[in-house]
């Protein structure tokens, strides 16, 4: 019936094959997309009523009622709204949805598109990813024997697997999501399932980030290589956090690689955090990609320290500055004021009527000049608060205070949820 182009209107409710129903119907700008009940199962279908051509959207749970969004798909599932979004590749897909990947795979050009498989994951490429016509297979992933295997303790696998491959090398980040069957059940859940690439060589899992949107139901993170790639929930603790204000903040921004614990398991949450620790917290949570290379110039982080490639990063986006000999100090620990100097600078805070906002600190004055603007906008985003009414700017941070500043952050950014 779809197997000739017609341009007058076409009944899809008509007599069907045996077995085979159809239900929740739209149309719109000559697509048409609907549910069929199939062998027992509930497929997502779509056709394009001009061309005649119709295509497979993938799997779709009996509950969902499927309407057009403009140039995309809204879903109705369990009471929570889904948006897809239908595209077009360049190279011969012309009138294919996002949700469909043909054999062989699909085709993306410098202008971008995304490819979707199963509509459970999919794969956005800006535009100058790549030179010209690159083919994209994206496909999923059967080998769970390597889904339990050297994982950090507190590790587990979530179910859901997949690998991609590019003929070409990406010149741009692409964004991975993970739509899950059903949606996260808590917060907590959310805050600590992650995208991990496996790496082969070292035959280990290495976290490559992942945001869960505000309905728990995706997780997506911008990933610059292709491989394997997979959900865990990572649920790390340290024995002397138990019970401790910032529990929850530390294992969670733990949960997200952006805190490490140290000797013995511990976490030493009243250890004074040094610069070269807050660093790399900085780099880690704004998601930035690392240099391979040191430090930068300065003559006490050579390329061999261990936060070389996070002080580097910090200090070429222009959040964190050194002293005068070419030394950035590591060790030294960081003064609140410096701190917040450093967060606002990354969160891009603005720094604009702020005025008045140290008034009602009783040594607001003690704030130096170089610093004032930064921690006036750090406390009127709510990231920094004081101590009943004191800041001491010219104090140290603890390692539980930097992570509960950091948590702030993200939690500003919609990153991570509480409750």
């Amino acid at each position: 019936m779809l197997g000739e182009s017609n341009p007058q209107p076409v009944d899809l409710t008509g007599p069907v094959m045996k077995g085979v129903e159809y239900k929740e119907m739209s149309i719109s700008d000559g697509m048409a997309v609907w549910l069929e009940a199939s062998g027992g199962s509930a497929v997502m279908k779509g056709a394009d009523l001009t061309g005649g051509s119709p295509y497979t959207l993938g799997a779709a749970e009996p509950s969902q009622f499927i309407g057009f969004n403009g140039d995309g798909l809204a879903l109705v599932n369990n009471g929570k709204l889904v948006n897809r979004t239908i595209v077009q590749t360049e190279a011969g897909l012309s009138g294919s949805p996002a949700g469909v990947q043909p054999a062989g795979g699909a085709v993306i050009g410098s202008g971008g598109g995304i490819v979707s498989a199963d509509q459970a994951a999919s794969l956005a490429f800006e535009q100058g990813t790549f030179d010209g016509e690159t083919r994209i297979v994206l496909e999923k992933s059967t080998d769970t024997a390597l889904f339990g295997s050297k994982l950090a303790q507190g590790m587990t696998w979530a179910g859901m697997a997949w690998k991609w491959t590019a003929e070409a090398e990406l010149k741009k980040p692409a964004m991975l999501t993970f739509e899950l069957e059903r949606a996260l059940e808590t917060a907590d859940l959310a805050n600590r399932t992650g995208i991990y690439r496996y790496v082969e060589s070292d035959g280990k899992w290495v976290y490559a980030g992942g945001t869960a949107d505000s309905a728990w139901r995706t997780i997506r993170s911008r990933v610059v290589m292709p491989g394997l790639y997979a959900l865990f929930i990572y649920a790390p603790s340290f024995p002397d956090m138990n019970g401790h204000w910032a529990q929850s903040e530390v294992e969670v921004l733990a949960s997200r690689w952006i805190v490490n614990g140290m000797q013995m398991g511990n976490f030493e949450p009243k250890q004074s955090v040094t610069r070269a620790q807050f660093a790399k917290m900085l780099v880690e949570a704004a998601g930035l990609e690392t240099v391979q290379a040191g430090g930068g110039s300065f003559r006490d982080v050579p390329d061999g320290h261990w936060a070389a490639r996070w002080i580097g990063q910090a200090v070429a986006a222009g959040w964190i500055k050194g002293y005068e000999g070419s030394l950035f100090k590591p060790n030294a620990a960081v003064t609140r004021e410096e701190m917040m100097v450093m967060l606002a600078n990354a969160a891009r805070l603005p720094k604009e009527d702020t005025s008045g906002m140290l008034s009602g600190y009783a040594d607001g004055d003690r704030v130096r000049a170089w610093a004032k603007p930064s921690v006036e906008a750090a406390i009127k985003s709510g990231i920094i608060q004081g101590s009943g009414s004191w800041l001491n700017p010219g104090g140290t941070s603890t390692r539980s205070e930097a992570a509960v500043v950091i948590y702030r952050w993200l939690a500003m950014k919609g990153e991570v949820f509480n409750g």
